[in-house]
């Protein structure tokens, strides 16, 4: 193409109308900037692939990092049933079990339709369970209708367990016993002690009392089942070992000691061997846990501890169990802070002395009652509780 001809193309092309000029340069900014934006689109979804997979990443990190159920030092089997694995929420619930059986006199955690085990973030799980008054249980293991049975949500994070306000109220502001034998001193300075006796005798001969006693001197605890053998128609629920006093916190008194109300896993134990198991009898004998031995039955399991070698047999067992627990919440670290103090202070008082019985909770028929107003050694006695039949 000669000169000549681009000259005359290039002043056609300067030559067109204003409305054809103002529509290329639309066309031409709409080009530019589709351009520009679709950069940016790829540039923001690269990103956000970026991001999405990083913060996958983080929140995978976490969640593998963060505590679970099976952290906790096993003491269990795994367990699956038809499918399902059960081995998080019993061992959940053993651990729980445990702990309130230590602070908790007198009460059980028990089941009902709601119970479950929930994570409601990392690190934190919420156990659906209850806490109910073992002396309104009935001889079918049956709670009385005249208690609430509410669902607590037990909570564990980060592998420890620190009770909130409200099992702390049940274990605490409604549990007397705790509260009676840990002041007894101020108690009698302040409240006028009513004979108990008359009380007792103007009840039912189907009446049950859930007594409170505490021993002038302390006893063993083979003393002390000796003593309840001839209570034939009771059933011995606590036995305070230890009194931590808390020299930092108003000296205020914690007592703690062992449960007789049915203490045993949820789960088949790693081991039975006593010498290849680091916390022997923390699960105990079928015959020491049995609940046939209910408030007014024909068969009393004091009468299983008649005579001074089962007893003695018991009293060992018992006491292995106690340590047992004590050694598992200290070394698992189940423990919040205040409570690990009490417990390892019992635990160490273990280690270097024998055990002794400061006190006991324990449901008595009316007249097993009557009889415990005789027995020698009482320092003080009060009533926590009336029934008026083993069904009320």
């Amino acid at each position: 193409m000669n000169e000549k001809k681009i000259d005359e193309l290039l002043e056609e092309c300067m030559n067109i109308s204003e409305e054809e000029q103002t529509e290329m340069n639309k066309k031409i900014q709409s080009g530019i900037a589709r351009t520009v934006y679709l950069r940016v689109l790829i540039v923001l979804t690269a990103l956000a692939v970026l991001l999405g997979t990083g913060w996958y990443g983080i929140s995978k990190y976490q969640e593998a990092a963060s505590f679970h159920i099976r952290d906790l030092e096993p003491i269990i089997d795994e367990t699956v049933i038809d499918g399902t694995d059960y081995t998080e929420i019993m061992t959940a619930y053993d651990y729980l079990a445990l702990y309130y059986e230590l602070f908790a006199p007198g009460y059980r955690m028990g089941f009902n339709n709601r119970t479950a085990l929930e994570k409601v973030e990392n690190g934190v799980y919420a156990y659906h369970a209850v806490l109910f008054p073992w002396f309104h249980v009935n001889a079918e293991g049956v709670p009385s209708p005249r208690i609430s049975i509410e669902s607590r949500d037990l909570i564990i994070r980060d592998g420890k367990h620190i009770p909130d306000e409200e099992p702390n109220y049940v274990m605490i502001y409604r549990n007397y016993f705790k509260r009676w034998i840990a002041a007894q001193d101020t108690w009698n300075r302040n409240r006028v002690i009513p004979a108990i006796q008359n009380e007792i005798e103007e009840l039912p001969s189907s009446a049950f009392v859930e007594l409170n006693i505490s021993f002038a001197d302390p006893i063993s605890l083979e003393k002390l089942l000796e003593v309840c053998s001839g209570l034939t128609s009771s059933r011995l629920s606590y036995a305070v070992t230890h009194l931590y006093m808390d020299t930092e916190n108003n000296y205020s008194i914690t007592p703690l000691g062992i449960s007789f109300i049915n203490p045993t896993l949820s789960g088949k134990p790693l081991t039975y061997n006593i010498d290849d198991n680091p916390y022997p009898y923390l699960q105990v004998k079928e015959d020491c846990a049995r609940q046939d031995l209910y408030h007014g039955a024909d068969y009393s399991y004091n009468k299983q501890f008649s005579s001074a070698q089962r007893r003695r047999d018991y009293a060992e067992e018992m006491t292995t169990h106690y340590e047992s627990v004590l050694k598992l919440m200290i070394s698992s670290q189940f423990l919040g802070e205040e409570d690990e103090k009490v417990v390892s202070y019992a635990y160490n008082d273990m280690q270097e002395n024998e055990l002794k019985i400061y006190g006991i909770q324990i449901f008595c028929a009316k007249d097993d009652a009557l009889k415990a107003l005789n027995l020698d050694n009482i320092k003080n006695m009060q009533i926590e509780d009336i029934k008026m039949s083993r069904f009320d």
